[in-house]
């Protein structure tokens, strides 16, 4: 498993994702209203795939739930910025994802980019750790409750394979 590299927040082309949702229903749509969703990695890189972390926009709920290995808040102060709903990670190949370049971005945007950009340096340690417990949770010990609220990894890993021969 990979945890030595800095955590980078990225895009992922829609057709992929598009593509996995057809076989995982907890894969997480791409974009909203035209914006395309940030994602946070490499959490992971296992067996040679590497997975990537959905960014999210808080919502009411957000508020009072309390952090977990499937989910972490990112506050500055008592103002919740954005979530990282880990269960959701996804195994990306290389040809699908772009390096998301904040000074590009348009204002406001670009202020609350980097604002979660430094909020996840801070949390990598534990957003690391919490992806991998989570994954082996899944993966190897067959977690009932962890296994109905993520993705199926081990699917969407072979999926991953399957894109990359097309």
């Amino acid at each position: 498993m990979n945890n030595t590299n800095e955590l980078r927040l990225y895009r992922i082309e829609t057709t992929y994702i598009n593509y996995l949702k057809q076989y995982d229903n907890k894969v997480i749509d791409n974009s909203k209203n035209g914006v395309f969703r940030p994602y946070v990695g490499v959490v992971l890189e296992i067996n040679s795939f590497k997975y990537y972390i959905p960014l999210s926009s808080p919502k009411p709920k957000h508020l009072s739930m309390r952090e977990s290995l499937s989910f972490i808040k990112l506050q500055d102060g008592n103002e919740l910025k954005a979530v990282l709903n880990i269960n959701n990670m996804i195994p990306v190949i290389d040809s699908q994802i772009v390096l998301l370049d904040i000074r590009k971005e348009q204002q406001p945007y670009r202020d609350l980019l980097n604002k979660e950009y430094q909020l996840i340096k801070r949390k990598r340690a534990e957003i690391i750790r919490k992806a991998s417990i989570l994954y082996r949770g899944v993966t190897e010990r067959k977690d009932q409750k962890l296994i109905e609220m993520s993705c199926d990894f081990t699917l969407l890993e072979q999926k991953c394979y399957n894109f990359k021969q097309l």
